[in-house]
C-alpha cells in the first residue's frame, strides 16, 4: 500500500509518497511454450494481473521450474527440451518483475549442465540449479544480473533428486531422493 519515502540530501529533506505492492508469480507450463503470470496480491482484495501473462519457453525447451530472487525483483525459470539427449543443458530465463507494465524477459542464459530443479536462499544471494548429478550455484544478489560458478559433481549417494531447498542462510542444501527417503 502506500508508505512515504523521505530522502535526505546536502541538508535538505524531502518527501514522496510511494506505492508498494505484493506480488504472486505463477508459472503456467500448459499455456502453449509456457506463461508466467504475476499478481498483485493483498489487502483481502482478489488478486489482480500486474500485467499480461508473459509467455516462457520456446518451441525447443519448456519452463519445468521456477525461483524468485531474494529481494523480489526477479524471477528465473528453468528451461529444459522435452526430451533430453545425452549433450541437452537447458538455459534459464531472467525476467524483470517490477518492469514497468509488468514483467518483462531481460535475459536467456544458456546453461552448462543438465538440471531440473531450482532454489534460492531468501536470506542470500543464492540460487542452487540442481541436476541429476551435478550442482551449480549462481550469485543472484543482484536479481537481474546473476552470475553463475562453475558446476560441481553430487555426491554419488546424493544424485538424481526429485526436490531441492536451500536453507535460508545459503550454507545447506536439502535433497530429496527417491531410493533414500
Amino acid at each position: 500500500g502506500p508508505q512515504r519515502l523521505w530522502v535526505t540530501a546536502g541538508g535538505s529533506r524531502a518527501e514522496a509518497p510511494i506505492t508498494l505492492h505484493r506480488l504472486a508469480v505463477v508459472l503456467d507450463p500448459r499455456e502453449g511454450t509456457g506463461a508466467l503470470h504475476a499478481l498483485r496480491v493483498g489487502s483481502g482484495a482478489a488478486p489482480v494481473p500486474a500485467g499480461p501473462p508473459l509467455a516462457v519457453g520456446t518451441a525447443k525447451q519448456k519452463p519445468i521450474s521456477l525461483a524468485l530472487s531474494p529481494d523480489g525483483s526477479a524471477a528465473y525459470v528453468l528451461l529444459a527440451p522435452p526430451s533430453q539427449p545425452a549433450d541437452a543443458t537447458g538455459a534459464v530465463q531472467v525476467i524483470d518483475l517490477v518492469a514497468p507494465g509488468g514483467p518483462k524477459l531481460v535475459d536467456t542464459r544458456k546453461l552448462r549442465q543438465r538440471a531440473h530443479l531450482l532454489s534460492t536462499a531468501e536470506g542470500t544471494g543464492l540460487m542452487a540449479l540442481v541436476g541429476d548429478e551435478d550442482l551449480t550455484l549462481w550469485d543472484v544478489s543482484e536479481g537481474r544480473r546473476p552470475a553463475g560458478y562453475l558446476p560441481s559433481p553430487l555426491p554419488k549417494n546424493a544424485q538424481k533428486p526429485w526436490a531441492a531447498a536451500l536453507h535460508p542462510r545459503g550454507n545447506l542444501l536439502a535433497l530429496a531422493l527417491a531410493d533414500s527417503n
